[in-house]
């Protein structure tokens, strides 16, 4: 029973280092490809991983779970190797420690369920790992009947100056133990933060290629796009367009990233939506079907637009339901929710229309090099994939920092919450 904790955290260490790796593999892979647009299924790691949530005082979750169980399993050892009152310290300590991550694991696990509609195994495999722990270190201490005196936890410098030689040696034991862990506990932290490092500097230079290059003539003339749905004044300062697909979840992140940007800067910016499913039933660029109601509901939209409802129908799939419940049923049956009329909608459905404008969107995508879901278009300026929400943030603030006379653009956030995607890219 000594030994089951040190299994037990030994496997959370494993776990812990395969999730660290997956959400820098999400957060910073795919640079050259562009960003990985999630599916809509129920389990699915890398969107848990790209959610606000994955990310606490600055580093990713995972992170702070691959520490927790660094020391847990010096913890563990300790209670294992040590004897009297230092181990019932060390096993209260693992108890109190299990019981506080148990409780956060209740929040993941609400986010998860609640607001990312996806659930990463992975983490549940952690969550698991934390109550067996919790209940193995809670039998351990009830065996124990000696007090809890926290100060055992500490090695006594007094024994290891003028205890015996059975004590100078289990304090030194104890001593050289804790040592051990939090060293490794240093080299995992300090292993992680560079690559973290290495991606915000990316992100960085890619905003800063981006200002340099509004410095020339803009690529592509908005005008363009005057056709498209819109939000905002037609003389704004910043001109957003973004190029999506409904069912793609990093699309759902720079839409949400653009309203929230749009409704801080009401008069100052316009949005502009394309369609661009990820499906070849619509795109025969696109080798796969890589989102099943992707072209359906590309056409609904147009159905939608069609009725002066395209921003409702836009926000309900964006901000009302979790990504994996966004499909042609969940539509169907929300359609007076959304503020459709079901049978006009119906009947555009089944016409040409949405189809003729839906190939006209992936056209124009591919005329201008638009190929990668999601891209975006500022004020003639592309960024096709490769963006942190964060970047489009500070692009977005730095241009209208600009015209009030500011040419620093607010800094970006050192950890954003928001995570980057590897994308299929399809050129």
């Amino acid at each position: 029973m000594l030994a089951l904790p040190v299994v037990l955290a030994g496997a959370g260490v494993v776990v812990c280092v395969y999730l660290v790796k997956s959400h820098l593999s999400v957060y910073g892979g795919g640079v050259t490809e562009g960003l990985f647009c999630g599916g809509a299924g129920l389990f699915d790691c890398d969107q848990v991983a790209a959610h606000e949530s994955s990310w606490l005082l600055e580093l990713p979750v995972a992170v702070w779970g691959l520490l927790f169980y660094v020391c847990l399993l010096g913890v563990s050892l300790c209670a294992l190797l040590l004897r009297g009152g230092e181990r019932k310290a060390f096993v209260t300590l693992g108890t109190t420690a299990c019981t506080l991550a148990l409780l956060y694991d209740l929040y993941l696990l609400f986010v998860m369920v609640a607001q990312i509609g996806t659930i990463c195994l992975n983490c549940v495999a952690t969550h698991v790992l934390n109550l067996l722990l919790l209940l193995s270190f809670w039998k351990l201490n009830r065996d124990l009947e000696e007090p809890v005196r926290w100060s055992r936890i500490l090695p006594s410098w007094r024994l290891l100056r003028h205890g015996t030689d059975t004590d100078y040696y289990r304090a030194l034991f104890q001593s050289g133990l804790m040592g051990v862990t939090l060293t490794v506990a240093a080299i995992c932290l300090v292993t992680v933060l560079e690559p973290l490092r290495e991606i915000r500097t990316y992100g960085q230079n890619e905003v800063a290629d981006f200002t340099r290059r509004m410095a020339s003539a803009p690529e592509i003339d908005m005008v363009r796009f005057d056709r498209h749905p819109s939000q905002g004044p037609t003389s704004a300062a910043v001109n957003v367009v973004l190029i999506g697909d409904f069912q793609c979840s990093f699309c759902r992140s720079l839409a949400n990233t653009v309203e929230d940007l749009r409704r801080e800067y009401p008069e100052d910016i316009r949005v502009v939506f394309v369609h661009s499913p990820l499906s070849s039933e619509c795109n025969e660029a696109i080798p796969g079907n890589f989102h099943p109601d992707a072209c359906w509901l590309a056409k609904a939209g147009v159905c939608a637009e069609a009725q002066g409802k395209f921003w409702d129908f836009h926000d309900y799939l964006f901000q009302e339901i979790p990504n994996r419940s966004v499909g042609k049923q969940s539509t169907l049956t929300k359609l007076t929710d959304i503020g459709l009329d079901e049978g006009e909608f119906l009947a555009c459905m089944e016409g040409n229309g949405p189809t003729d404008r839906v190939a006209g969107d992936i056209a124009l995508c591919s005329e201008l090099g638009l190929t990668v879901t999601p891209s975006i278009v500022i004020n003639g300026y592309a960024k096709r994939g490769s963006v942190f929400p964060w970047m489009l943030t500070q692009i977005v603030t730095g241009i209208l920092s600009e015209d009030d006379g500011n040419s620093d653009p607010e800094p970006p956030p050192s950890s954003g919450g928001k995570s980057r995607r590897k994308e299929t890219g399809h050129t």
